[in-house]
């Protein structure tokens, strides 16, 4: 007789999860770094200025780059922004880059532009200008997840920016996003008169009074009550600081991340309210990757971690192999990602630590799917 499953979220009397699933414009909570992003995007399309965002893992970037780039479109009716930022950065090339600004050319009715396969310098240009007489409100470029660009993608946007933005004439604005070391890369001496003139941003974690806002417009986003999250629990979430690696623990995703861990550990007590030691309990029973990573000498290799684990249900790459980045950041980032794919990298490295000899091969509850998380290792 099998025994079904319920979500814990749903024991909690959510009609959605709302610490790891709930998306769309009604999840979005408003911040001191969303009002910046907004900001500095508006800069961006309306002075042809240059800028660069930088914010840790987490930091919510891309879900406040989307609710600027719809406040902005809707306020800037005659503003064109241009976001390049591939699922892969590391795939990103210059060529992609040219004809990605080609082709929002062409979506704007503006003729001229049957370059056939080779797209050079000039054509770009003359896309750009086109694209600068029809948008008087301003055009902008937006390059998303700029720190895990190929070195040489880089010199080449750079060339590319140089060759649109001379003195006489700014065709666009530029915002890059991206990581710390973002920052690094722009100040280098190979970024030369960019550099001078690029604004860099630094957006902020949830401050100790948006943490509790925070949490509770996400669960009444999910149809929940915010009485089922106790006033302790949501103390001790702002209280916290900073964790091992010095990465502020009041990032979104951290606070969302001891969330979904809490209510899951209340499911398995059977409390119905989120209550403080819930917390308390989840927040110590996390240990950082990497320290377990590092505990067995480095074994398995990100290679052979990143071979035996799927993405989850619900991702937007669900049954296929995690990638090698991907682990890299879950294991430097006690924060990042989410609970089970975390749990499941963990028991990925300790089984290898006890059967060294043996392998993977020979353990048959990595190789099935679990029906209380979705997620799969592979086989």
């Amino acid at each position: 007789m099998s025994i079904g499953y319920t979500a814990p979220w749903k024991l909690y009397g959510f009609k959605e999860d709302p610490f790891s699933e709930l998306k769309g414009p009604h999840a979005v909570f408003e911040t001191a770094g969303t009002r910046l992003v907004q900001s500095v995007i508006r800069d961006a399309v309306e002075e042809h200025s240059l800028h660069a965002i930088v914010a840790l893992a987490g930091s919510g970037k891309s879900v406040a780059i989307a609710k600027a780039l719809r406040e902005l479109q809707r306020q800037l009716p005659y503003a064109k922004f241009i976001a390049i930022g591939p699922e892969d950065p590391r795939r990103l090339t210059i060529a992609s880059v040219r004809t990605r600004i080609i082709e929002e050319a062409k979506k704007s009715n503006l003729g001229g532009f049957a370059f056939g396969r080779q797209i050079n310098t000039d054509h770009v240009k003359a896309a750009l200008i086109a694209l600068h007489r029809r948008f008087h409100n301003g055009v902008a470029l937006l390059f998303d997840n700029a720190h895990d660009y190929a070195p040489r993608v880089l010199r080449n946007i750079r060339q590319l920016i140089e060759d649109t933005f001379s003195e006489r004439q700014h065709l666009a604005g530029v915002a890059w996003i991206g990581w710390p070391g973002l920052d690094t890369i722009i100040k280098s001496s190979a970024f030369e008169d960019i550099a001078i003139r690029t604004v860099i941003h630094e957006l902020p974690p949830l401050t100790h009074e948006e943490v509790p806002e925070f949490v509770i417009h996400r669960i009444r986003a999910a149809g929940g009550d915010a009485t089922v999250i106790a006033r302790e629990s949501l103390d001790y979430l702002a209280s916290r600081g900073v964790d091992s690696y010095g990465w502020d623990l009041k990032r979104p995703a951290a606070v969302l991340q001891l969330c979904q861990k809490a209510m899951e550990l209340g499911t398995r007590a059977g409390e119905r309210k989120l209550s403080p030691g819930l917390f308390y309990l989840a927040d110590k029973d996390k240990q950082p990757l990497r320290s377990i990573w590092e505990e067995h000498n480095q074994e398995p290799s990100l290679d052979e971690i990143a071979s035996r684990i799927r993405f989850p249900r619900g991702h937007p790459q669900a049954g296929q192999l995690i990638r090698r980045s991907e682990v890299k950041r879950y294991l430097d980032d006690p924060g990042y990602g989410n609970h089970q794919t975390h749990a499941m990298i963990a028991a990925v490295i300790r089984f290898h630590a006890l059967n060294r000899t043996e392998g993977l091969q020979k353990c048959d509850h990595l190789k099935k799917t679990d029906r209380r998380t979705g997620v799969t290792a592979a086989s």
